[in-house]
């Protein structure tokens, strides 16, 4: 997507620093009040990063999630959480 445009990454990693603690609050929130839905619509914005990030695979696993969680579900939250926890951990957060 950036075309090896350093400036552009930094600028889109900074976003995505900026924005994720957030939304990881937002989603541990839903979830320890079983507000799946709400847990969902957080897993879709979160999706964005994984994508943005070139994270395919977890791309994959996140709808899978995302989609759990509308029915309901939340079997696959041990693997979400391991995500997230990668995604911190590159990013330096």
């Amino acid at each position: 997507m950036s075309r090896g445009n350093k400036t552009f990454e930094d600028a889109l990693l900074t976003v995505v620093r900026q924005e994720l603690p957030e939304e990881i609050l937002v989603f541990e929130e839903c979830i320890a009040h079983l507000r799946w839905m709400d847990a969902a619509e957080c897993v879709h914005k979160i999706k964005h990063k994984i994508s943005l990030l070139g994270m395919e695979e977890a791309f994959l696993r996140a709808e899978e999630y995302e989609n759990q969680l509308k029915k309901g579900e939340s079997f696959g939250e041990v693997e979400f959480r391991k995500l997230l926890d990668s995604m911190k951990t590159f990013l330096e957060l």
